[in-house]
């Protein structure tokens, strides 16, 4: 068995640089994985303008800056209708439904939002005269948050309603069914 050679200042030095160097390595990554994950993401203002329909102005609310999601309604005047559907669907994603009164009666020219977690404003349509609407999305990421709102001279005046659409069409749902009725006149 071969003796053990003992330690040389030159040796402890090595060890000790070799200590500091793993320090600052160790920083440097801790500081890099903070600002990739803990820091809040650039929202970037993605409508979609070319599909806009005619005459309907985009949502003056502003759009959220430090927490995701649409902007909050000063007040309600509409709520979703139970149950919210859920549909399997390989070809395409997006929302579909109807906007009634207090009576069930339709309303047209009622505004439907829909938010995207990361990118703010995704998709609007107006009710036709039927009060339907239907909101059809181009692609979808596959952890998509996505929220459905009703908007009132571009202010919400319903909840938001959350909902995650899943790309594999095997096992989750791309197409909802959000009916909307009307809480006061």
């Amino acid at each position: 068995m071969g003796a053990l050679t003992p330690r040389t200042s030159k040796s402890k030095t090595w060890l000790a640089l070799f200590g500091v160097v793993s320090v600052i390595l160790l920083i440097f990554m801790l500081s890099l994985a903070y600002v990739l994950i803990a820091q809040p993401d650039v929202t970037t203002e993605t409508a979609a303008t070319a599909t806009r329909p005619a005459g309907l102005s985009l949502p003056t609310a502003s759009a959220p800056t430090t927490t995701a999601g649409p902007p909050l309604p000063e007040r309600i005047d509409f709520t979703v209708e139970e149950p919210v559907e859920g549909f399997s669907n390989c070809e395409r994603y997006g929302f579909q439904g109807v906007v009634t009164d207090r009576n069930g009666e339709p309303l047209q020219d009622v505004q439907v939002v829909v938010w995207a977690n990361q990118t703010g404003l995704v998709a609007l349509t107006a009710t036709g005269s039927q009060g339907t609407y239907l909101i059809e999305l181009e692609q979808l990421p596959p952890h998509q948050k996505l929220w459905i709102q009703i908007f009132a001279n571009d202010l919400p005046v319903a909840q938001p309603l959350l909902v995650e659409p899943n790309i594999d069409c095997q096992t989750g749902f791309q197409v909802y069914q959000v009916n909307w009725r009307q809480t006061a006149e």
